[in-house]
């Protein structure tokens, strides 16, 4: 544990803080008492910079000297031994972000020249962003909430932050085990991300992935254990693979006529489809239970490997992945290039505009979730027979509403919601191992 003195962490952000406000009174008593004049100039941010600079100065003080005395009356702890250093670090850091934004911002400090009669705020949108800005801004968020979480880290459990960070990455790449389950989650993930990812394009808010997924998965484990033996083996994987999609169009299809019809509130439809998609589950599994009372139904095909999906390299996880990343490449491509891909964002952008330049919007609605339905019956059958080789109620396991926070994420974009994708597996998996390896309960890891 690090020790850490709370008083003058406490003393320090409080001086940050009022010299903070202290800029923002300043900055408004200009805006009020507009009749001085400015000078205008593209470095005008004296003022910005002026006033900033003491929220790192605070910070990088006490760093400093507390480091200091820590090495000359405590040289049993160590130079990193101390909290308190991290602390100030951090707002130091922090502080500096907080001048580096003010000198970008070079013209926050203009004035006109001329009194005005009164001031007036514009905010618009902005629709387009340079590049290197944007990404600027991802580093920036991401840098921010690394500092954040590492103050949390010192204040709320005193351990030192980059240990955790490191049993994050261990937890996701400590071995060859953990690293391909990671990538495993990484595809189920953005396989059902991939299926509502038309859906939501076209302005359809399908919250039924989850239910599209396990019905797909059901699909599968009832021809597993039905027509095992009883056909011949490229029929028989063919018949699993053609149940799952045709099982994940139909629960799809369902309120898409719905919708398309009698113009019915999509969110609701779709969301208690997937109860009813559990109910099914636990409807089946009485039936299948294995052994008898277990309320499970077990491995499918134990003995036999029957309606299990072939291994490539003696890894059962690589012919997944193979396959999400074939349709995420091919989803791009369809999104972007195809006829379909450019009816299905008119329709999103405006169903009037479309219905005015000769577009179907039933169709589009209908054949849309379709193949979002399709998907999702891949990734039931990727699940069932690929990995788990069973069924329960949770066998998605939250996936298909996580896949709706990538989809937004990425914005549409299937190659940047492998990103997205590997970031939150990467947080799930990372918190579970600091939650086993540091003794914190789940919730604490989860909100770090």
């Amino acid at each position: 544990m690090i020790p850490i003195n709370k008083r003058k962490i406490g003393i320090c952000i409080l001086l940050s803080i009022i010299t903070f406000g202290i800029y923002l009174i300043y900055w408004e008593y200009l805006l009020v008492k507009n009749t001085r004049t400015i000078q205008k100039k593209e470095s005008s941010c004296i003022g910005e910079m002026l006033c900033l600079i003491f929220v790192p100065f605070y910070a990088l003080y006490w760093w400093y000297t507390r480091g200091k005395i820590v090495k000359e009356k405590c040289p049993e702890y160590g130079y990193t031994a101390s909290g308190n250093e991290i602390v100030y670090l951090i707002l130091g850091i922090f502080g500096l972000m907080i001048v580096s934004m003010a000198i970008m911002q070079h013209d926050f400090n203009s004035l006109p020249l001329e009194k005005a009669p009164s001031i007036e705020i514009h905010v618009r949108k902005r629709y387009t962003m340079r590049w290197y800005k944007s990404w600027t801004v991802r580093v920036a968020a991401v840098i921010l909430a690394l500092l954040i979480c590492a103050l949390v880290i010192v204040l709320l459990t005193g351990y030192n932050p980059i240990d955790v960070y490191k049993a994050m990455i261990e937890g996701n790449f400590g071995n060859a085990r953990k690293m391909w389950n990671t990538f495993q989650e990484l595809a189920f993930l953005l396989c059902i991300s991939l299926a509502v990812t038309p859906a939501f394009k076209m302005r359809f808010w399908n919250i039924g992935a989850e239910g599209q997924t396990l019905i797909g998965g059901l699909a599968s484990a009832a021809c597993m254990i039905y027509l095992a033996d009883k056909l011949p083996l490229p029929v028989y994987y063919l018949v699993i693979i053609a149940a799952s999609i045709l099982a994940g169009m139909i629960w799809s299809l369902i309120p898409a006529f719905f919708k398309a019809k009698f113009n019915t509130n999509e969110t609701l439809f779709t969301l208690m489809m997937n109860y009813v998609a559990m109910q099914l589950v636990s409807f089946c599994i009485v039936y299948w239970e294995n052994p008898k009372d277990s309320n499970t139904v077990g491995v499918i095909n134990r003995k036999t490997h029957a309606g299990w999906l072939p291994t490539i390299a003696d890894n059962k996880y690589l012919l997944n992945i193979l396959i999400v990343a074939a349709l995420t490449v091919a989803m791009f491509v369809y999104l972007k290039y195809s006829k379909h891909g450019y009816e299905i964002s008119v329709v999103g952008e405006s169903e009037n505009t479309a219905k005015y330049i000769g577009i179907n919007v039933k169709k589009v609605i209908i054949r849309t979730m379709a193949l979002s339905g399709a998907l999702c019956g891949i990734a039931g059958l990727l699940l069932v027979a690929g990995t788990d080789h069973t069924i329960n109620t949770t066998t998605v396991g939250g996936m298909g509403f996580t896949a709706i926070m990538v989809s937004w994420l990425a914005k549409f974009n299937p190659i940047v919601m492998t990103l997205t994708s590997f970031i939150l597996v990467f947080l799930d998996r990372g918190a579970s191992e600091i939650a086993t390896r540091f003794k914190l309960n789940e919730s604490m890891s989860d909100m770090l």
